[in-house]
């Protein structure tokens, strides 16, 4: 939707890419890439931003309600992590993120340390 806003409405060519989070914030930061409108701040892109963030300017936030944790499909009745190790089959014992240097992805590892019902994943 950004690319054609910027395309049809304001002229720009805008050549979209596909990348690693870490090479996205190496692109910003060193002005190979431009633009990129889904940096999930302050957590869970952190340790990219204290590594590039001098170098990357950040010119507002779209949404600044969003929440990050474990989901699981509507029809999976878990109400908390505590109940996981019921539906470990149902999951084949996986927990499923984004990339490994995330913070979600950093937060899930820490819950899989605290909680008994996450110790098999």
């Amino acid at each position: 939707m950004v690319a054609a806003i910027l395309e049809d409405e304001m002229g720009y060519d805008v050549n979209l890419t596909t990348a690693e989070l870490g090479m996205v914030y190496t692109s910003l930061a060193s002005g190979e890439e431009d633009l990129y409108m889904a940096g999930w701040l302050p957590i869970t892109h952190e340790d990219y931003m204290e590594e590039h963030g001098d170098d990357i300017e950040q010119l507002g936030t779209v949404y600044d309600d969003a929440r990050i944790g474990l989901v699981v499909p509507e029809y999976v009745e878990v109400e908390s992590i505590d109940e996981m190790d019921e539906y470990y089959n149902e999951f084949e014992g996986q927990i499923v993120g984004i990339d490994s240097g995330a913070g979600i992805m950093q937060n899930t590892n820490e819950a899989m340390d605290l909680y008994d019902s996450l110790a098999d994943y």
